[in-house]
């Protein structure tokens, strides 16, 4: 009867262990970035999610909540992780959000 016991222990942590092992991927897949962008000159400006201000980004992973926009004169491009497309965007100074470009 113990080892039986001790076996059903040995399964609930373990099971338990999986759960917490699923769970924290799952956080860290949200977490993951939709795009990177890069500049080709000029300035890219990204807002990122619960910032309160732009500031420059000259490369480098956008995620789902981020703005961007470019300023007149600039030229910049973001590519899609998902389907790993390549967008340039227009130098109108306009936010746009990363979501919206990278469904």
């Amino acid at each position: 009867m113990k080892s039986q016991l001790a076996k059903f222990v040995c399964f609930a942590s373990i099971s338990s262990l999986l759960t917490l092992g699923c769970s924290s991927l799952a956080q860290f897949t949200l977490a993951q970035g939709r795009a990177v962008g890069t500049v080709a000159q000029g300035t890219l400006l990204v807002k990122r999610s619960g910032a309160s201000a732009y500031g420059p980004l000259s490369s480098g992973t956008l995620f789902a909540g981020d703005l961007v926009k470019v300023e007149n004169g600039s030229s910049a491009a973001i590519r899609c992780l998902a389907n790993n497309i390549t967008y340039t965007l227009p130098d109108d100074g306009i936010p746009q959000g990363v979501a919206d470009i990278c469904p």
